[in-house]
């Protein structure tokens, strides 16, 4: 780096120093433990991806769908692999969210994450064997975030047998997020029949609040709509199932009718979620009895209005984080205590907020903890004792036999737990 510094005061373009800078800075960081593809999920099964869009403007649904599939050898299937990042405008959203975003950090952004792979199939078939079902989940994304950003957590449910489907929420809340505007191409007359149509595709970004907002109120009517995006998604999951024609703007080539007959709908649905998707899930729960159990990752509760406290009568599991929760937050969690089983919390030592997150997968050791991707614990445990928790909470109130062995966790004879929180709860 000290060859670069004299180049910079000299008299020369912004584009040759982004070019020097982006030289300099690749070749200091290339033994940096950056990867390139996600870890492969730790369940038997392979796993297929497809996006779903529905819906013509933001009120559609829009959702990137994992799902168990054939016995595929996914390292052989690695051309069908999705990027992480679909869109650039995807990269440049979570640097605007932040703050980040100016000419270093998208070079760096873009050659850090922007050929990311996620090992699973691209509209691999679904599995089927012997009409057996499988139960499904729905995810709810935290403030900043979208679809692919807990890819690691969805593709590791659906190769232990689960359907997933990971919203990408339309209430400004995601880092970025599209959907399509259809018209026709007559300058007269918008309702000409026989005009040609179009699809334009039309973005929404971060909305990011201003010093006269109340956050509250802001992110209380975000929840609402939220709230409603989660029960939208079992409508079409629904549908799905039941075979009724879908028109997907996110892929008009693939067909939804696969699906006909797969996903256990029968006992319920599961919902997880991550910060402020974990108020997604416990919202949702209130709202809608469909949803059967609920887990939230690291929850964010002060969305959450004060009635919704006495309307959630569903099965649910906190797994926290050491580093990132309070005193406040967590006695708005502990109002939805009720003694049993069914209400857990743990909280997992040497974890940080974005440990759930596939950035604590991307960027580790000594980079990953200075950017708070990482905490003190490998970020491969953190995320194990995660999954395994929530999949052992999943098929206990769906009704699924699983592994019981993932129990051990909530049971807390594990060094790498703490039953309940590490929050200290008395005033001082």
């Amino acid at each position: 780096m000290s060859k670069l510094i004299p180049l910079i005061t000299k008299d020369v373009n912004n584009k040759c120093i982004i070019l020097l800078l982006k030289k300099y800075l690749c070749q200091a960081v290339n033994n940096m433990p950056i990867a390139k593809c996600l870890p492969f999920p730790k369940g038997e099964l392979s796993v297929g991806v497809v996006d779903v869009m529905t819906g013509e403007r933001k009120e559609g649904t829009f959702l990137r769908l994992f799902y168990p599939t054939s016995k595929w050898n996914t390292i052989e299937s690695k051309h069908r692999w999705p990027t992480w990042a679909e869109k650039p405008a995807y990269i440049t959203g979570y640097l605007d969210f932040l703050g980040w975003n100016n000419s270093i950090t998208r070079c760096l952004a873009n050659w850090a994450i922007g050929e990311l792979r996620v090992p699973a199939v691209w509209q691999a078939p679904i599995l089927r064997e012997d009409g057996r079902q499988f139960p499904v989940v729905i995810f709810s994304h935290g403030l900043g975030a979208n679809r692919t950003t807990y890819s690691y957590i969805c593709m590791d449910l659906a190769s232990q047998g689960f359907v997933v489907a990971a919203v990408e929420h339309r209430d400004q809340s995601a880092s970025a997020t599209y959907f399509f505007n259809k018209h026709n191409m007559s300058q007269e007359d918008d309702d000409d029949d026989e005009a040609p149509i179009i699809m334009d595709e039309e973005w929404l970004t971060f909305y990011k609040l201003q010093k006269e907002d109340d956050e509250y109120e802001i992110r209380n009517d975000q929840l609402i709509i939220r709230s409603k995006e989660m029960s939208k998604t079992l409508d079409l999951l629904t549908n799905i199932n039941l075979g009724k024609p879908i028109s997907n703007y996110a892929d008009q080539s693939f067909s939804t009718q696969q699906f006909v007959g797969t996903l256990d709908l029968k006992t319920g649905c599961g919902l997880v979620g991550h910060s402020f998707g974990a108020a997604t899930v416990v919202k949702a729960l209130a709202e809608d009895p469909r949803f059967r159990v609920g887990v939230a990752l690291d929850a964010w509760m002060l969305p959450i209005e004060e009635e919704i406290y006495y309307k959630v009568d569903q099965p649910l599991l906190f797994i926290n984080s050491e580093d990132f929760q309070w005193r406040e937050n967590v006695l708005k969690m502990l109002k939805l205590d009720n003694g049993s089983e069914a209400r857990q919390m743990i909280t997992i030592r040497g974890s940080v907020h974005q440990s759930f997150t596939d950035f604590a997968l991307m960027i580790r050791g000594m980079l990953g903890r200075m950017v708070k991707a990482n905490g003190t614990r490998d970020p491969d445990v953190v995320i194990d004792v995660s999954n395994k928790s929530t999949l052992a909470f999943l098929w206990k109130y769906l009704g699924y036999k699983g592994n019981d062995s993932f129990w051990i966790y909530m049971m807390g004879h594990t060094r790498e737990v703490i039953l309940g929180t590490n929050v200290k709860l008395q005033e001082k």
